[in-house]
């Protein structure tokens, strides 16, 4: 019978570390800095941690800078105020 190693503590803090370094990255855009944080000799390994966004992939073919809080306001209705809605 297999074990599911989904649930183990190795699981666990490997899914901690990789949150915590895709954080850092996605704070900083520094994949230098990153890789020092992660200890990492190469920064090929680091570049697992970049994850770009849809909205991140869309600027970049469009050439402008994506808007970082638009996945935070997806779904929110503009209210009396006028509000920016996405």
């Amino acid at each position: 019978m297999s074990r599911d190693h989904s649930t183990s503590p190795h699981a666990a803090r490997y899914r901690l570390r990789h949150s915590a370094i895709t954080n850092v990255y996605r704070a900083t855009r520094d994949l230098y800095l990153t890789r020092r944080f992660a200890r990492h000799s190469s920064p090929l390994t680091t570049t697992m941690y970049s994850h770009p966004s849809d909205e991140e992939i869309y600027a970049a073919l469009r050439g402008t800078k994506p808007d970082r809080g638009a996945h935070l306001r997806r779904g929110i209705k503009s209210g009396a105020g006028g509000g920016r809605r996405c």
